[in-house]
């Protein structure tokens, strides 16, 4: 097995109309912690770590920060954000 390291840079996911609609509906705000930010609908995560096994093409891609949704007095943080295709 081959591995390689990342240690640096950011993923960006953008926020689909749908996801957006929906929250604005419930009246729920979203925003980033940490050093995740939302931009004109793409929240950026930081990248922390993760490993990628060339061997068998798989990639596990970890990040720092979160988001915070919120709405009235609750309040939810996503946090731990890890992408991974290992179960592919």
């Amino acid at each position: 097995m081959t591995t390689s390291t990342s240690r640096n840079g950011l993923t960006s996911v953008i926020l689909s109309t749908e996801l957006v609609n929906a929250l604005g509906t419930l009246s729920v705000q979203a925003s980033g912690f940490d050093k995740t930010r939302i931009q004109n609908g793409i929240a950026s995560f930081a990248i922390t770590g993760g490993a990628v096994d060339l061997d068998r093409i798989k990639v596990e891609i970890i990040h720092s920060g979160g988001l915070t949704l919120r709405a009235g007095n609750t309040e939810v943080n996503l946090t731990d954000l890890v992408i991974t295709n290992l179960n592919f």
